[in-house]
């Protein structure tokens, strides 16, 4: 194998694996499961599809921009969400819209720890507004650190 070729190997599967890193896929979808709560380990976020933790459910360790893609779980937990459970220690983000709509929709920041049905929980900006069946975007909050404060560090959507 010569030099060059070595080089341009290499150089592909560098690109490889950037590709694949960029795309932030789940870490795994799996059948339904009748157990509540199985399958979310420690530093991953989970989704499950009824509210008591059953039924459909993924984990996450960076999130997805979209749940109606059909390459991500063919579109199984797209707008069927009803519970999570944060096992990592940042907060993480619940979207009612994905990206490829220019309005975000509704927004939940989602603490460490949190497990339950999100059907209660508030939205930043309507408190009427109901999340059950209504998640289509998962992210894992933003560290904001504002150089000349400090003190103000914080988490955002």
């Amino acid at each position: 194998m010569t030099a060059r070729f070595r080089s341009i190997l290499l150089a592909s599967a560098t690109l490889a694996i950037g590709a694949t890193s960029l795309h932030a896929q789940p870490a795994r979808l799996a059948k339904p499961t009748r157990t509540p709560w199985a399958g979310c380990d420690s530093g991953e976020f989970c989704i499950y599809e009824h509210s008591n933790g059953t039924g459909y459910y993924a984990s996450f360790d960076r999130g997805t921009d979209n749940l109606n893609d059909p390459k991500v779980f063919a579109r199984k937990l797209n707008d069927k969400t009803s519970a999570v459970w944060n096992r990592d220690v940042d907060p993480w983000c619940i979207y009612e819209n994905a990206t490829t709509n220019p309005n975000p929709g509704h927004i939940v920041m989602i603490r460490p720890g949190f497990k339950g049905s999100i059907s209660r929980l508030v939205a930043r900006d309507d408190r009427r507004f109901h999340w059950n069946d209504k998640v289509s975007r998962v992210r894992k909050a933003r560290y904001v650190n504002p150089p000349l404060v400090p003190a103000a560090a914080h988490f955002e959507c």
